[in-house]
Parts: C-alpha cells; sequence; structure tokens
C-alpha cells in the first residue's frame, strides 16, 4: 500500500473575497510525476506555494482553511520547518529564481548550505559536478550571462543541491518554441529518473510533452474550484472545455513571518491600528539587528553586496561632490554678500566664519548627505530588492529554507547604519576644505591656521578629539538610516506582476525616505538645541 507524501484535506483559499480552491482534497505519493493542469487565474500557482509554505494563513489578502500534511507534518499552523529540518520541497521557479550576480558553483553553495541534510563540505563539490554533468552546464557560467535553456537547466540544478523529496516544476515550458519545450520535459523526466526518483509535480497549462511519462494527473477545475484526478483522456475533454489560455499567474506571496509571532501578527494584521502594526514592525526590524544567519558565509555576502552598492565609489563620488557644491556656496555667498559688510566685515569675520563651520557640521551636511543618501541609495535598495521579488529570487530563497528577512533585511539595515554616518563624515571634511579655500581666497590677509582654528572654534572640545555635538551627528545619522533600510526593505518587498511595479516602488522609497530623513531631523533639531 502507498504512503502518501502530501495530504491535502478539505483546503478552501480565499484572496481578497475570491475563492480560488474549494474543499480539496487530494494526495500525492513518493516516487511520482504529478501533472497539475489549469487555466490562468485558476489558482495553481497558489496551490504550489502552499504546498511549498510559501502562502500560508498569515500571508496578508489570503484566507485559507483545511489541512496540508507533508510528510505527516502540518505546515498550515506553523513555520515552513519541524524538528530542525526546513520543508523537503524545493521549487524550480518559472522565472528561474536565480542569484543572477553569483556563478553555478555559486548559486549550488546556497543550497548546499541551506540544506535539511548536514552534506559534508568535502561531498560538494563531486555533487556539484555531478549535477553540471547531467544537466550539462559550464561549471563557472554567471546565472546573468546565461541563456534561457540554461538557467532553467540551473534552476534544476541548484534545487536538486537542496536535496528535497519533492520537486515542483513551476510552468517549465511557458514562453518556449515546442522543440525547446520537449527539451525541458525530456530533462524533467530524465532528471526524475537519474535522481532517485524524486517525487515531482509538474505546474503548467503546456501539458502535451509530459502525458507520456507522468503518473498521475491532476485538474484544477475554475468553476468547481477543486482539483480532481483525471486520465489523459479526460484531461483534453476538460481543457476543451475550460479553453485554456497560454498564459500564468504573476508571483504571488509576502515574507513568512515566524511561529512564535504569528498569532500576533495575525491579530495585528486584522486591526486597523495602525501604531499597532508599525510598532509591530518596529520590533521586527529591530530584531533582525541581531545577525541570525543560517550561512554566515552568505550573511557576509549580502552584508558586503549592500555595502557596495550603498557606499561604495559611485555614491563617495556623488556625496563628495554634492558635499563640494555646500561648501563653496555656503563659504562664498555667507561673505559675498555680508549685510553691510563694509562696516561690519572687520567685526564679525571670524564669528561668521565659526558659525558657518558650526552649521555645516552640526545641521546642513547631516540633513544635506541624508536627504541625497535616501534618493540614491534608497533607489538603489529598493530596485535590489524589488528585482528579487518579481524574478522570484525571494521566493527561491524561501523554498530553500534561507530567511530572505536575515540575509536581505539585515544586510541592508547594516549598510545603511556604516554608510550613512561615514559619507556624512566624509562630506564634512570635504565641504570643510572647500569653505576655507574660499574664505582664504576672499581674504587673503588671513592664514590658513588662522582660518581653520576660527571655522572650528565652536566645535572644539579642549583637547578631545571629537567635534562637540559629535554624538548628536551620529544618533540622528543612525536613527536615518535605520528608518531608510527598513522603508526600502518594506516597499522593496511588496509584490510585483511588472517592471512598472518597480519604478513605483522606487519613487515611493525616494518620497517616504526623504520625509522620514526631514522629519527625523526636526526633532532632533528640537531636542538637540
Amino acid at each position: 500500500m502507498k504512503v502518501p507524501l502530501i495530504t491535502v484535506s478539505h483546503l478552501t483559499v480565499r484572496s481578497d473575497e475570491k475563492v480560488l480552491l474549494q474543499d480539496v482534497n487530494i494526495e500525492i505519493y513518493a516516487g511520482e510525476i504529478t501533472l497539475l493542469v489549469g487555466r490562468s487565474g485558476s489558482g495553481k500557482t497558489v496551490f504550489m506555494k502552499i504546498l511549498a509554505a510559501l502562502i500560508d494563513h498569515a500571508t496578508p489578502h489570503f484566507a485559507i482553511s483545511g489541512s496540508v500534511r507533508v510528510g505527516g507534518k502540518e505546515i498550515l499552523v506553523r513555520l515552513p520547518t519541524f524538528s530542525g529540518k526546513a520543508l523537503p520541497i524545493g521549487i524550480v521557479f518559472q522565472d528561474y529564481g536565480l542569484m543572477d550576480n553569483y556563478s553555478l558553483p555559486q548559486n549550488l553553495d546556497f543550497a548546499f548550505a541551506h540544506s535539511p541534510f548536514q552534506i559534508p563540505r568535502e561531498q560538494r563539490e563531486s555533487i556539484a559536478l555531478r549535477l553540471q554533468q547531467k544537466l550539462d552546464l559550464p561549471s563557472n557560467l554567471i546565472v546573468r550571462h546565461a541563456s534561457g535553456g540554461q538557467k532553467r537547466r540551473m534552476a534544476i540544478a541548484r534545487t536538486l543541491a537542496y536535496n528535497p523529496e519533492i520537486l515542483i516544476y513551476d510552468e517549465p515550458t511557458s514562453g518556449l518554441d515546442v522543440p525547446m519545450a520537449r527539451k525541458v520535459a525530456g530533462l524533467i523526466r530524465n532528471t526524475h529518473e537519474a535522481f532517485a526518483k524524486k517525487s515531482s509535480i509538474v505546474v503548467t497549462h503546456q501539458y502535451e510533452d509530459f502525458l507520456p511519462f507522468v503518473d498521475r494527473i491532476l485538474f484544477l477545475d475554475s468553476h468547481a474550484k477543486t482539483i480532481q484526478e483525471v486520465t489523459a483522456g479526460e484531461l483534453l475533454e476538460r481543457v476543451q472545455r475550460e479553453e485554456i489560455p497560454v498564459a500564468s499567474l504573476p508571483p504571488a506571496g509576502l515574507p513568512l513571518l515566524p511561529r512564535v509571532r504569528h498569532s500576533i501578527a495575525a491579530f495585528l494584521a486584522a486591526t486597523t491600528s495602525v501604531s499597532g502594526r508599525f510598532l509591530w514592525y518596529f520590533l521586527l526590524a529591530l530584531a533582525r539587528l541581531l545577525p541570525y544567519w543560517k550561512s554566515p558565509k552568505w550573511g557576509g555576502r549580502f552584508l558586503l553586496h549592500y555595502g557596495r552598492l550603498l557606499a561604495f565609489v559611485s555614491s563617495f563620488v556623488y556625496i563628495g561632490m554634492a558635499a563640494l557644491i555646500i561648501g563653496f556656496v555656503g563659504a562664498y555667498f555667507t561673505f559675498k554678500f555680508l549685510p553691510y559688510s563694509q562696516f561690519t566685515k572687520p567685526l564679525i569675520t571670524e564669528d561668521v566664519l565659526a558659525a558657518l563651520g558650526y552649521g555645516l557640521y552640526r545641521i546642513i551636511i547631516p540633513i544635506f548627505t541624508a536627504v541625497l543618501v535616501a534618493a540614491r541609495c534608497g533607489a538603489a535598495a529598493t530596485s535590489d530588492v524589488g528585482n528579487r521579488v518579481y524574478l522570484q529570487e525571494v521566493d527561491a530563497m524561501r523554498s530553500l529554507g534561507a530567511s530572505p528577512s536575515c540575509y536581505l533585511q539585515t544586510g541592508l539595515t547594516y549598510a545603511f547604519l556604516i554608510g550613512l554616518p561615514l559619507l556624512t563624515f566624509i562630506a564634512f571634511f570635504l565641504a570643510r576644505t572647500v569653505a576655507l579655500l574660499v574664505f582664504l581666497m576672499m581674504h587673503p590677509q588671513h592664514n590658513a591656521v588662522f582660518a581653520d582654528a576660527i571655522f572650528h572654534g565652536f566645535l572644539r572640545q579642549g583637547n578631545s578629539w571629537a567635534f562637540q555635538g559629535t554624538h548628536w551627528v551620529i544618533y540622528k545619522q543612525l536613527v536615518c538610516g535605520f528608518g531608510l533600510a527598513n522603508i526600502c526593505y518594506a516597499i522593496g518587498m511588496r509584490a510585483k506582476s511588472s517592471t512598472q511595479e518597480i519604478s513605483r516602488d522606487i519613487t515611493g522609497a525616494v518620497i517616504w525616505g526623504t520625509l522620514f530623513v526631514l522629519l527625523t531631523h526636526l526633532v532632533f533639531a528640537l531636542l538637540e538645541f
């Protein structure tokens, strides 16, 4: 007697009051290839993501009832982990979900590092080599340089490296011509035979090439909102009745919330208390300051990636040019248009120069730097996260047992917390240099030592190495950095079905980030002065 690997009982799914699935009862057995066919919008992709725990009770806009058991464990009411191990399900996404900036071995290494089975490091190379040979892949191919067919095979290789018991293929032949679709179908069949006959679920509307070798066929009836097992002949009849078009659902699903936060998050999602939800998200963001990385190596890589993205050469040049302009404008126009300069200039020149130094350090440079970072770096960070969502990389990370928030949110937060204060101090020293040069050009009777001493007159604190108010500058830039990182992450992680939505979110992140910076500096000004 066959024992079911997946058991779905009385599953009902609603999305924004629209019923997608109604009282679904099916079983999927070990070692079989199961074909799931249904028209666009019928709920195939949603069902697939429920099986992989990418959508659960805590996912906004979804109401789910019933039971889904994987390996005998209920997955709807808990995290996609049990007994300390990730779910034994891997997904080959329609848009691949690969990490574009990395090579095939690095993508495989990510899967190895998060596999529920702790594969010894010395065995990983031999497994990776076997996967490359079986799937005919170059060893050091960078994802962004690969063809569509190579990306498909790379996605399969990475999922196999994760070593799940069940492989789900999401629309594997979508957008391919007939010869290539047949090639991909043959690849799935050969993969199933070559790798210990793992259970495979193929979710598709292009079913013809899979019929000769699948063990079972499931049909998602968009009228009855249910899934039924059918024969090949019955499938053809159902398809003609449904008039299934060539299309696929857009990516769905948002980040999963840990089990310990599940009940609270569900309550907050249902309440209209904006302040309550804000407080909860703020606490979650604070928790992400702890680098809880399943793989410290990959945590460090993401941190370095966002560090380069936000505070590398281009940011230094961008902020540096702005600082030079601010220093020049601040000094030149202050002394050029000093009121009644013929009477007051000999008396207040020193005070004006000292006030300029104080204003640049405590107010002007911090706020300008934070606003420019909100614009330039906020756009870059939101675009990075948004593209990962749109290209299904975020869902792929979850399917591989890796928490996107642990890697993306934590990396972004530390990049902003380190990068913004660093850029602020660099900007001040550049602005100071230009301001002093302008002052000396306009007042040739003074020397550099005199100008430097007067410029820092209100900032010196005896023999202390730090200027007066340095702690205030650091505090407000850290608050701005923390807020900007989480604004970019929260907006970037919104579900996306088009590149236009990425552009929309970039604009939104820049606007909200800039407003947050201005409000933060206003509050600190009231406290500071």
